[in-house]
């Protein structure tokens, strides 16, 4: 799933031709095609509440040395303005 931006971008890159994010989804709307809401689903559940409480309660007594050999790294996609509501499908 992506973007009408991202189709058009992707369109002229294949053709050589520009499409207007516009005109992508004035097509996908003939055909049957729209943009649908994504389902808002809880961030963290219960049993992961869980389990982050059990992990920040094992830790809290780590020292700043301790803190220091942690190599961290994060997966997470994070939307800092828009959101990604809107998908099509």
């Amino acid at each position: 799933m992506s973007s009408a931006t991202k189709v058009a971008k992707e369109l002229e890159k294949d053709t050589g031709r520009k499409v207007s994010a516009e005109t992508v989804c004035r097509t996908l709307r003939k055909t049957g095609l729209g943009a649908i809401e994504k389902p808002k689903k809880p961030l963290l559940s219960a049993k992961n509440i869980r389990k982050r409480l059990s992990w920040c309660m094992a830790h809290k007594d780590w020292t700043i040395d301790d803190w220091k050999r942690v190599i961290w790294s994060d997966e997470t996609k994070i939307n800092r303005f828009n959101s990604d509501g809107r998908t099509w499908a």
